[in-house]
């Protein structure tokens, strides 16, 4: 099946649907759970720290977490500083 996507970013399409449901579920590990907005507000402040500190375009940032919700907010922290993961 073929579905057009559109031209907007990972990051961009995360917002998009933090901004529709802020309080609905997306992640969940063990007995944690994390809302779209909680997710986004934590990444956001994570993005400013990398920026801050010189992270941004053409930075590769290595992630060495366990998989935690702390994992899926360094990651999603990361691309909206514009840089990388490995």
């Amino acid at each position: 099946t073929v579905v057009d996507i559109g031209s907007a970013s990972v990051v961009e399409r995360f917002e998009q649907h933090a901004a529709r449901v802020p309080a609905a579920t997306a992640v969940v590990f063990g007995g944690q759970r994390l809302s779209y907005g909680e997710l986004d507000a934590r990444a956001n402040r994570l993005a400013r720290l990398l920026v801050g500190m010189g992270f941004g375009s053409e930075c590769v940032i290595a992630l060495a977490l366990p998989r935690s919700p702390d994992l899926v907010t360094a990651v999603l922290g990361v691309l909206k500083a514009g840089a990388a993961y490995l």
